[in-house]
Protein backbone atom coordinates (compact mmCIF):
# COMPACT_ATOMS: atom_id res chain seq x y z
CA UNK A 1 0.00 0.00 0.00
CA UNK A 2 0.66 3.19 -0.98
CA UNK A 3 2.06 5.83 2.07
CA UNK A 4 0.62 9.33 1.37
CA UNK A 5 2.82 12.61 2.39
CA UNK A 6 0.40 14.71 4.84
CA UNK A 7 -0.82 17.43 3.91
CA UNK A 8 1.08 19.59 6.17
CA UNK A 9 3.96 19.42 3.45
CA UNK A 10 1.99 21.33 0.89
CA UNK A 11 0.45 24.01 2.56
CA UNK A 12 3.59 25.12 4.97
CA UNK A 13 3.40 28.62 5.80
CA UNK A 14 5.97 30.89 4.00
CA UNK A 15 8.58 32.23 5.83
CA UNK A 16 9.47 35.53 5.54
CA UNK A 17 12.60 37.19 6.65
CA UNK A 18 12.17 40.11 8.12
CA UNK A 19 14.64 41.92 5.45
CA UNK A 20 12.68 40.75 2.55
CA UNK A 21 10.03 42.26 3.96
CA UNK A 22 11.29 46.12 4.78
CA UNK A 23 12.31 45.79 1.19
CA UNK A 24 9.24 45.15 -0.40
CA UNK A 25 7.47 47.77 2.13
CA UNK A 26 10.27 50.21 0.60
CA UNK A 27 9.41 49.37 -2.80
CA UNK A 28 5.60 49.83 -2.42
CA UNK A 29 5.90 53.26 -0.60
CA UNK A 30 8.38 54.50 -3.28
CA UNK A 31 5.84 53.35 -6.20
CA UNK A 32 3.27 55.06 -3.91
CA UNK A 33 5.42 58.42 -3.91
CA UNK A 34 6.46 57.89 -8.06
CA UNK A 35 2.46 57.82 -8.64
CA UNK A 36 1.36 60.78 -6.25
CA UNK A 37 4.08 62.71 -7.42
CA UNK A 38 2.82 62.32 -11.30
CA UNK A 39 -0.60 62.93 -10.23
CA UNK A 40 1.14 66.48 -8.64
CA UNK A 41 2.68 67.33 -11.56
CA UNK A 42 0.20 66.88 -14.15
CA UNK A 43 -2.38 68.98 -12.06
CA UNK A 44 -0.33 71.72 -11.98
CA UNK A 45 0.12 71.65 -15.57
CA UNK A 46 -3.26 72.09 -16.17
CA UNK A 47 -3.86 74.81 -13.70
CA UNK A 48 -0.61 76.75 -15.40
CA UNK A 49 -2.82 76.06 -18.86
CA UNK A 50 -5.82 77.46 -17.58
CA UNK A 51 -4.36 80.45 -16.39
CA UNK A 52 -2.61 80.88 -19.81
CA UNK A 53 -6.13 80.67 -21.10
CA UNK A 54 -7.45 82.74 -18.73
CA UNK A 55 -5.08 85.48 -19.39
CA UNK A 56 -5.36 85.16 -22.94
CA UNK A 57 -8.68 85.34 -22.86
CA UNK A 58 -9.01 88.41 -20.85
CA UNK A 59 -6.39 90.60 -22.93
CA UNK A 60 -8.04 89.57 -25.93
CA UNK A 61 -11.28 90.98 -24.67
CA UNK A 62 -9.64 94.34 -22.99
CA UNK A 63 -8.29 94.75 -26.65
CA UNK A 64 -12.02 94.35 -28.45
CA UNK A 65 -13.53 96.58 -25.54
CA UNK A 66 -11.03 99.67 -27.15
CA UNK A 67 -11.13 98.49 -30.84
CA UNK A 68 -15.31 98.49 -30.00
CA UNK A 69 -15.07 101.64 -27.84
CA UNK A 70 -12.60 103.45 -31.04
CA UNK A 71 -15.49 102.54 -33.58
CA UNK A 72 -17.99 103.66 -31.77
CA UNK A 73 -16.60 107.10 -31.26
CA UNK A 74 -15.52 107.65 -35.32
CA UNK A 75 -19.33 106.21 -36.22
CA UNK A 76 -20.68 108.84 -33.94
CA UNK A 77 -21.41 112.36 -34.30
CA UNK A 78 -19.16 115.95 -33.31
CA UNK A 79 -19.36 116.17 -29.62
CA UNK A 80 -19.01 112.60 -28.60
CA UNK A 81 -17.36 111.72 -25.59
CA UNK A 82 -17.03 108.87 -23.27
CA UNK A 83 -15.04 107.55 -20.49
CA UNK A 84 -13.49 103.87 -20.49
CA UNK A 85 -11.40 102.48 -18.10
CA UNK A 86 -8.47 99.58 -18.45
CA UNK A 87 -7.91 97.70 -16.04
CA UNK A 88 -4.52 98.24 -13.88
CA UNK A 89 -3.14 94.55 -14.19
CA UNK A 90 -4.08 91.47 -15.62
CA UNK A 91 -4.51 88.74 -13.31
CA UNK A 92 -1.39 89.90 -11.04
CA UNK A 93 0.31 90.90 -14.58
CA UNK A 94 0.65 94.50 -15.39
CA UNK A 95 0.55 95.04 -19.40
CA UNK A 96 1.42 97.79 -21.95
CA UNK A 97 -1.70 99.68 -24.02
CA UNK A 98 -0.68 101.49 -27.37
CA UNK A 99 -1.91 102.60 -30.67
CA UNK A 100 0.14 102.56 -33.14
CA UNK A 101 0.14 103.39 -37.03
CA UNK A 102 -3.32 101.96 -37.15
CA UNK A 103 -3.31 99.20 -34.42
CA UNK A 104 -4.57 98.89 -31.25
CA UNK A 105 -1.11 96.56 -29.55
CA UNK A 106 -1.38 95.40 -26.06
CA UNK A 107 1.23 93.46 -24.83
CA UNK A 108 2.22 91.90 -21.24
CA UNK A 109 5.37 92.93 -19.18
CA UNK A 110 6.71 88.92 -19.85
CA UNK A 111 5.82 89.36 -23.84
CA UNK A 112 3.92 85.61 -23.28
CA UNK A 113 0.77 87.58 -24.28
CA UNK A 114 -0.38 89.64 -27.05
CA UNK A 115 -2.80 91.09 -29.18
CA UNK A 116 -3.23 93.81 -32.38
CA UNK A 117 -5.91 94.66 -33.96
CA UNK A 118 -6.95 97.18 -36.37
CA UNK A 119 -8.38 100.46 -35.46
CA UNK A 120 -9.41 104.02 -37.56
CA UNK A 121 -7.12 106.47 -36.88
CA UNK A 122 -7.01 108.04 -33.19
CA UNK A 123 -5.17 111.34 -31.98
CA UNK A 124 -3.81 110.31 -28.66
CA UNK A 125 -2.62 107.77 -26.06
CA UNK A 126 -3.71 104.87 -24.36
CA UNK A 127 -3.68 105.05 -20.47
CA UNK A 128 -3.86 102.08 -18.08
CA UNK A 129 -7.15 103.33 -16.02
CA UNK A 130 -9.31 105.78 -17.14
CA UNK A 131 -9.31 106.83 -20.70
CA UNK A 132 -11.33 109.49 -22.31
CA UNK A 133 -12.71 109.46 -25.85
CA UNK A 134 -14.53 112.17 -27.84
CA UNK A 135 -14.91 113.25 -31.48
CA UNK A 136 -13.96 116.98 -32.97
CA UNK A 137 -14.24 118.08 -36.15
CA UNK A 138 -14.26 114.44 -37.57
CA UNK A 139 -11.46 113.42 -35.88
CA UNK A 140 -11.62 110.84 -32.66
CA UNK A 141 -8.77 112.11 -29.69
CA UNK A 142 -8.19 109.77 -27.16
CA UNK A 143 -7.16 111.38 -23.55
CA UNK A 144 -6.89 114.94 -25.24
CA UNK A 145 -8.98 117.62 -24.03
Amino acid sequence: MLKLAPLKMFFKKPVFKKAQGSIEFVVLVGAVLFFFIAFLTIMQNNNLQKEDQEKNVLIKQIAYNIQEEISLASESSDGYRREFFLPEKIINLNYNASITEGQIYLITEDKRFSIALPVVNVTGNLTIGKNIITKKNGIVYLNEE
